[in-house]
């Protein structure tokens, strides 16, 4: 079954070079809001659902991630976004203003958590299980900073300063979290490898697992879920990097033992490296996860924003392209609000052919 989509432009005009997009409901109306920063200059801007109204957060420019969640516990949600520069620049988080009484609508406090290597992913997570997110940062490798042989971790301590520690990993991109022992503590997934969750996240280390030693590509999106209905989270890779280079997207399962090699299986091959967009996300209401990515505009066309369709339980996988203008950093949410999961994003690049105008992919397929 193919979803039919409706194609909206939320803004045609977009800041410049918009590396960096989220969503959540910043103005605590109920409703996922938009967010896009720029890498040149730009600033960092969100858009109020449902008019698309557009505000600026604040000033600078930022690369490549950005990530919504409530930082210091004040129920409001909060913007973690790096900022450009090679290869240590400030990784700064913007707070709410409606903790202080005032409107979404009016500039935010921007606070600095740190200054690490990398900056190419953002991941708020609850690493130590105390009910406050934590950030890990990883860069990427195949450019000039060679920045994605660390992950930085940084834990909020209760006078709001922020205490950190670096895990070495092999170089490549990519991050995600996921318990994949059933500890109850979220393991750090990178290309090839896992990291486990030692409960003392700053002070113990994190052991190195290999998951997978057939797939070789370094560069990749990264996430996990239960693809297979076994009620164990299965490890998805795509290749994000580099354009012309030729690789395929896969998922693996553990076998009894999450510290042994995991099978690997195939869902697509012969894709081109720059699917720089991995969600997870049940989208046509069959009750089990899909595949949305999506290339970016540098990619030999048609540059194709994409869902696997999951049939059978990962063992077959039906595509079906949405759009062919591209797409980067591509974010699943359900942003009108009747319960079908939707897709946001936007071309990282000003020069794409669209201009990379902040756009969105209506699922008007109806959940029975």
């Amino acid at each position: 079954m193919s979803i039919p989509f409706t194609h909206v432009v939320v803004d045609p005009d977009a800041p410049r070079h918009p590396h960096c997009k989220a969503a959540g409901d910043l103005n605590g109306d109920g409703r996922p809001d938009l967010l896009v920063a720029s890498a040149d200059g730009d600033g960092v801007f969100w858009y109020e659902a449902p008019t698309w109204t557009k505000h600026r957060i604040g000033d600078g420019s930022f690369t490549t991630a950005m990530a919504v969640g409530d930082i210091d516990g004040d129920g409001y949600l909060d913007v973690v976004v790096p900022s450009a520069g090679k290869p240590y620049a400030p990784l700064y988080w913007y707070r709410n203003p409606m903790a202080s009484g005032r409107s979404p609508t009016e500039p935010w406090d921007r606070h600095v958590i740190g200054t690490p290597k990398g900056r190419h992913d953002v991941l708020l997570a609850d690493l130590d299980g105390d009910g406050r997110l934590e950030v890990a940062v990883r860069g990427q490798s195949s450019f000039s900073d060679k920045a994605g042989d660390e992950i930085t971790l940084y834990r909020r301590q209760d006078d709001g300063a922020w205490a950190w520690r670096t895990i070495a990993c092999p170089h490549g991109e990519g991050i995600a979290a996921a318990d994949l022992r059933g500890t109850g503590r979220l393991d750090l997934i990178v290309n090839g490898r896992w990291y486990a969750n030692p409960g003392d996240i700053l002070g113990k280390s994190w052991p190195e697992r290999i998951f997978t030693t057939r797939y070789t590509h370094a560069d990749v999106k990264v996430a996990a879920g239960d693809i297979d209905g076994d009620g164990r989270p299965e490890i998805v890779l795509v290749p994000s990097e580099l354009a012309k280079q030729i690789y395929r997207i896969s998922w693996f399962k553990a076998g009894s033992d999450a510290a042994e090699e995991w099978d690997e299986h195939v869902v697509a091959d012969g894709v081109e490296c720059v699917l720089h967009s991995l969600a997870l996300a049940d989208m046509d209401g069959g009750g089990d996860l899909d595949i949305v990515t999506a290339m970016m505009h540098q990619g030999q066309p048609p540059q194709e924003v994409s869902i696997y369709h999951n049939r059978g339980r990962g063992t077959s996988w039906d595509k079906q392209v949405v759009a062919t203008g591209g797409s980067h950093n591509l974010v699943v949410a359900d942003i009108d609000g009747d319960g079908m999961p939707d897709l946001y994003g936007c071309n990282w690049h000003s020069n794409a052919p669209n201009r990379a105008a902040v756009e969105y992919w209506r699922n008007d397929l109806k959940r029975t």
